[in-house]
């Protein structure tokens, strides 16, 4: 797997080294096209990936100082090592359940193994994922082929791609296979929470995000 350092976050973030297990850094534009897309509890209120549930957060995304908070499941699908580590810790200190997958291959067998009708079995713990981050750059399989097959399949929960390109024709080919909206690289925290937060609002229902009493709205320009 290739070690990917371009990631560059605005925010705070350089604390995430002292809050992760084992010393390390390791630990949503908006949805506008289709409404489609487990863990130690983590010292910043996030969960690991190898216990079921979710995060004890209000059912729908809230604002808080300015970043939204999330209470769901999120595969994201990233082969590099240092992409895949502060992405994951910025989700999970937004209250996110975090699964991983290193290429598109284990991204659908993962995302269809939960998904209802789809191989998901009576009895089942782990719930569907909520949204799927996509890196559409990866080997094995890539983020464009992957999330063409889990269309074919019928999976309809919002996927989001990640891609260093940010040409409008590239935005373009990721809505094309099948892409609900995409983030580019370096990732910017705020608008990426926002953009996970109001595709998971959407398959809730109607409430808004909100801070205090105030009801915010958050848009993106594509």
């Amino acid at each position: 797997m290739k070690t990917d350092p371009q990631i560059e976050v605005k925010g705070a973030v350089a604390e995430r080294s002292s809050h992760l297990p084992g010393g390390g850094d390791a630990g949503r534009n908006h949805c506008e096209s289709r409404g489609h897309a487990q863990g130690n509890q983590c010292p910043d209120g996030g969960r690991g990936d190898h216990q079921p549930g979710r995060a004890p957060t209000d059912a729908h995304p809230r604002i808080d100082q300015g970043y939204a908070r999330l209470n769901c499941r999120i595969l994201l699908v990233e082969d590099g090592i240092d992409n895949q580590r502060l992405i994951s810790f910025l989700l999970r200190k937004a209250g996110a359940d975090v699964t991983l997958a290193e290429n598109g291959k284990i991204a659908v067998e993962k995302a269809l193994t939960t998904f209802p009708g789809r191989g998901r079995r009576h009895g089942d713990e782990k719930e569907p994922f909520d949204v799927i981050l996509m890196d559409m750059q990866m080997p094995v399989m890539d983020g464009y082929e992957a999330t063409r097959r889990l269309r074919r399949e019928g999976y309809h929960n919002p996927i989001i791609a990640l891609t260093a390109h940010a040409m409008k024709e590239d935005r373009q080919k990721c809505l094309d296979a099948g892409c609900d909206d995409y983030v580019t690289k370096p990732i910017d925290r705020k608008s990426l929470l926002s953009l996970v937060a109001q595709c998971v609002q959407k398959q809730a229902g109607p409430a808004e995000p909100t801070i205090g009493n105030e009801t915010r709205h958050h848009e993106f320009a594509g």
